[in-house]
């Protein structure tokens, strides 16, 4: 994933000996695929998997997608900023 440009290896500042895995924009990119991918999940293995949940996230998701995946995108890059 670090060759085709999805992610990138760097360390914690303040621990060299751990390895943090940052997605770039090209992965971030992704998270429409993602969205869809439980959105299927939700209609399709919900019946069968008793530990998959509702709560206020899944509506949102249910509701406004466009939202949600700005939502996730937003919240990756506000977590993410501190190690670049």
């Amino acid at each position: 994933m670090e060759e085709l440009g999805i992610i990138t290896k760097t360390q914690l500042p303040d621990n060299k000996k751990t390895n943090l895995y940052l997605l770039t924009a090209k992965g971030l990119a992704l998270t429409p695929i993602i969205v869809e991918l439980s959105i299927w999940s939700d209609e399709n293995v919900r019946e069968i998997n008793s530990i998959m949940r509702d709560s206020p996230v899944i509506a949102i998701r249910k509701s406004n997608k466009d939202t949600f995946i700005k939502m996730i995108k937003d919240n990756y890059k506000a977590i993410t900023e501190k190690f670049k």
